[in-house]
C-alpha cells in the first residue's frame, strides 16, 4: 500500500483512512462500512505502527490501543491518550509502563478506577495509587450520597434513588470510595457485598454493616488484619456471635477473651471457640445462661424421661 508519497503529499490511502476514522461512530464492530474499512486497514503494519494514524483512532476509542504495535504500546503519550478515553485501555499498555509507579499515577489521574485493575499487581495496594483511583469528582460523590440519603434501604425497590445507586455502583470510583460505601452500608448492611475487597476489610465499614444487618458478616473480608484486634473482634461478636470463628487462633485460644466473647455473643459464639475451651465449665455455663429455650427444652425432656435409654425423651437429650 502506498501510504507515504515521496513529495510528502497526502496519499489516496491516507485520505481513505482518515475519512473512515472521521465517519466511524467509535463503537467497535458497529457493522458500519467505516468500521469494516478500518478493520481491513488495521492489518497493515504501516497503519498499526504509525503514531499519527493510531492516535487519531485511539481518540475515538481508547480500546483501539489493542491494535497498535508493541512500540506504540510502550509510548507514554499514546497510552495516556487511550486511557483518557477509556481507563481500562491500560490493559493493552506494555508491562513496563504498567509497572512504572509514576506512569501508573499519571494514568489513574486520567482513567481513575477503571485503570486500577491493569496496573502491575505490586502497585495495586499502594496507598497513593488507591486514593487516586477512587477519588470521585465532587459532583459525582454529591449525587451518590444524595441518592443514598433519599433511599429507603430496600434493595431493588422501584425508586429514582435506587436506580441512581444501582447505576453508579458499577463504577469502581464508587464501590471503592470509603465515604460512599460507609453511607450505603449504614442504610443496608448487605450492600457491603458490592464494596471492593479492600473496603470489605475496613474496620469502620465492616462494623457499620454488621451493626445494621448481622447477616452482613458474610461479606466481611475474612483475611482482614482486624481479626487479630481484640477490641474490634469483640465489637463484631456483640453484633453477631458467629464472628468469633474468624478471629485469629491466638484470640480463640485466649480463655478470658473467649469468655467475654460468649457473654457478648449471648452463647452463639460457643461453636467458634477452640476445642480446648469448649469443655470449660465457666464458658459453657455462660452459654447455657444465654440459651433459655434450649435449657427449657432439655429440662422438660429430663422431667419426662423414665430413665430408659430407648425412651423418646432420652433421644431428645
Amino acid at each position: 500500500m502506498g501510504w507515504m508519497s515521496s513529495s510528502g503529499r497526502v496519499t489516496k490511502e491516507q485520505k481513505r483512512f482518515f475519512n473512515a476514522v472521521h465517519r466511524w461512530s467509535g463503537r467497535k464492530h458497529d457493522g458500519s462500512d467505516s468500521w469494516k474499512s478500518l478493520q481491513e486497514m488495521l492489518n497493515d503494519k504501516h497503519i498499526n505502527s504509525n503514531r499519527e494514524y493510531m492516535l487519531a483512532l485511539i481518540r475515538k476509542n481508547g480500546q483501539m490501543l489493542s491494535f497498535a504495535n508493541e512500540r506504540l504500546q510502550c509510548d507514554k503519550q499514546v497510552v495516556l491518550t487511550a486511557v483518557r478515553k477509556d481507563g481500562s485501555a491500560l490493559r493493552y499498555a506494555n508491562e513496563t509502563l504498567q509497572s512504572d509507579r509514576d506512569f501508573a499515577l499519571a494514568a489513574l489521574k486520567l482513567g481513575r478506577g477503571k485503570a486500577l485493575d491493569f496496573v502491575n499487581h505490586s502497585l495495586q495496594t499502594d496507598a497513593q495509587i488507591l486514593a487516586l483511583a477512587f477519588q470521585l469528582m465532587p459532583q459525582e460523590q454529591a449525587r451518590f450520597l444524595r441518592a443514598v440519603g433519599e433511599w429507603s434501604g430496600v434493595i431493588h425497590q422501584a425508586s429514582p434513588s435506587w436506580t441512581c445507586i444501582w447505576g453508579m455502583l458499577a463504577e469502581k470510583t464508587v464501590n471503592g470510595n470509603h465515604e460512599c460505601m460507609l453511607a450505603l452500608v449504614q442504610k443496608n448492611g448487605l450492600m457491603l457485598f458490592h464494596a471492593r475487597h479492600l473496603l470489605q476489610g475496613d474496620e469502620q465499614i465492616a462494623l457499620n454493616a454488621v451493626s445494621q444487618n448481622r447477616e452482613a458478616l458474610e461479606h466481611v473480608n475474612k483475611n482482614a488484619e482486624f481479626w487479630s484486634n481484640r477490641e474490634f473482634v469483640l465489637s463484631l461478636v456483640e453484633k453477631n456471635g458467629s464472628a468469633l470463628q474468624y478471629a485469629n487462633e491466638v484470640l480463640r485460644s485466649d480463655r478470658e477473651f473467649v469468655l467475654e466473647a460468649v457473654k457478648l455473643g449471648r452463647g452463639a459464639a460457643l461453636d467458634c471457640v477452640s476445642n480446648a475451651l469448649k469443655t470449660d465449665q465457666e464458658i459453657a455455663a455462660v452459654c447455657w445462661e444465654f440459651a433459655p429455650q434450649e435449657r427449657e427444652c432439655f429440662l422438660t425432656a429430663v422431667r419426662n424421661w423414665d430413665g430408659a435409654k430407648d425412651d423418646c425423651h432420652f433421644r431428645c437429650l
